[in-house]
Parts: C-alpha cells; sequence; structure tokens
C-alpha cells in the first residue's frame, strides 16, 4: 500500500513539474515564413494545429506565412500537406507553382522527397527540356532541380563527378543513372531520414481534389 501512495505521489508531483514547465515556456512565434519554417524544423508536433490554422490553399508560396505552414507541416509529418507539396510539383500547367515545389521539398527532405523527386531522374526527354516562365524567363528543367534538390538533401556520402553541372547531355544521362543506382543500392539507409510518409505516389484524383478546394478557397476570399 505504502508503494502505491508512493508512486502516486511521483505521478502526482511530475505531473506538476510538467504543467509548470510548459506554462514557464513562452509559446512559440509563427508571425513570419522564417519563424514558421524553424518551427517545422524543431520537430514539436504539438505546432501542428497551430500551423493547420495558418496553411491556405490558396497561398502557396514558399514566401509567404501559408506556405511555410505548408512546409512545416509536412515537414513534421503531415501527410496532407506532404501531398499537397507532390501535386503542386506534378502541376505541369503551373511552371512557377512547381518550381517552388522543389524548394518546398528541399526544405522538407527525408526520405519520401528523394523518392518523389528520383522520378525526374529518367532519362525522358522532357525532363531534360527548358520551361518557359512567363513570356520571357526560362525555368530550369525537371531533370536539373530534382538533380540539385537531391544532391541538397542526401547526406554527404556520396560526391557527385566534379563539374557535374555543366556536363554535356551524354555526361548528364549517365550522372541521372547513377543517381538511380545509387539511390536504389541505398535504398534502406535512406529510409531512415524523416520525414517518410506510408504513400509513394499522388493520385491523379487527389490532385484534383486538391486543386478544387484551392480554387473553392480562392473564389471565397475575393467575395469575402
Amino acid at each position: 500500500m505504502k508503494n502505491k501512495h508512493a508512486m502516486c505521489v511521483a505521478i502526482w508531483c511530475g505531473a506538476l513539474v510538467l504543467k509548470a514547465m510548459s506554462q514557464s515556456q513562452p509559446e512559440v512565434a509563427l508571425e513570419n515564413p522564417q519563424q514558421i519554417q524553424d518551427a517545422g524544423k524543431s520537430g514539436d508536433k504539438l505546432l501542428i494545429v497551430r500551423l493547420k490554422k495558418i496553411f491556405k490553399l490558396d497561398e502557396l508560396s514558399p514566401k509567404s506565412r501559408s506556405g511555410s505552414a505548408e512546409m512545416a507541416l509536412a515537414k513534421l509529418g503531415d501527410e496532407n500537406a506532404m501531398k499537397a507539396i507532390v501535386c503542386e510539383l506534378n502541376n505541369n500547367e503551373n511552371v512557377a507553382q512547381q518550381t517552388d515545389a522543389f524548394e518546398k521539398l528541399h526544405y522538407v527532405a527525408g526520405y519520401t522527397s528523394i523518392q518523389v523527386l528520383s522520378r525526374f531522374l529518367d532519362n525522358n526527354p522532357q525532363y531534360s527540356q527548358s520551361r518557359m516562365l512567363g513570356r520571357d524567363n526560362v525555368a530550369e528543367s525537371l531533370g536539373q532541380l530534382a538533380r540539385d534538390t537531391i544532391t541538397a538533401i542526401v547526406p554527404g556520402t556520396y560526391h557527385p563527378p566534379k563539374h557535374w553541372r555543366y556536363g554535356t547531355t551524354v555526361e548528364m544521362k549517365e550522372w541521372n543513372r547513377e543517381w538511380v543506382r545509387w539511390i536504389r543500392d541505398n535504398d534502406s539507409k535512406l529510409k531512415k531520414l524523416e520525414p517518410v510518409f506510408s504513400f509513394k505516389t499522388v493520385s491523379r484524383a487527389e490532385c484534383q481534389d486538391i486543386e478544387q478546394k484551392r480554387k473553392e478557397s480562392d473564389t471565397g476570399k475575393q467575395e469575402n
């Protein structure tokens, strides 16, 4: 009986200490994009509720509070936010949004980001072509952006060939093949890189649903 009493006292005291600690710590500021992205890197999943209140589907720029909240949510393991980013990556009709998605995946990092990006390492001509960003600006090819982003995400256990970024077409194709082989051979190690999500791809239907919700959100905003 005494042991049970002592255990109850210990649990009660511990709860009081944790409560006091939580009350003494100031609330994490989420006033600007940098603070929001820092919050995502903190690993504190208790921030997810607050971040969801900031994220709006009609404000996706990584330089906005909403876009940063989407990134932070994905970094903290929120599957819906990660799926939204993957859909942005797959949106060939919006080059600016698609390009921003690479920046977001660089931030989110982890195993799933590497897997999502690695499909652009396929030596498909459409992935090696430059894209038009507006009337006069040219955006880098999807393959180039994928190589840059994966290189930044993967730990420094792999050293790309010197001057690889300025190689010939033949050299770039070989570089793609090297990366694909390396990712395949190191799959078990890469799976330890968080965040890891259960899905490998996002269906077109899911992306259409997300896009529809974005349009509805944008329409509601204009009406208000």
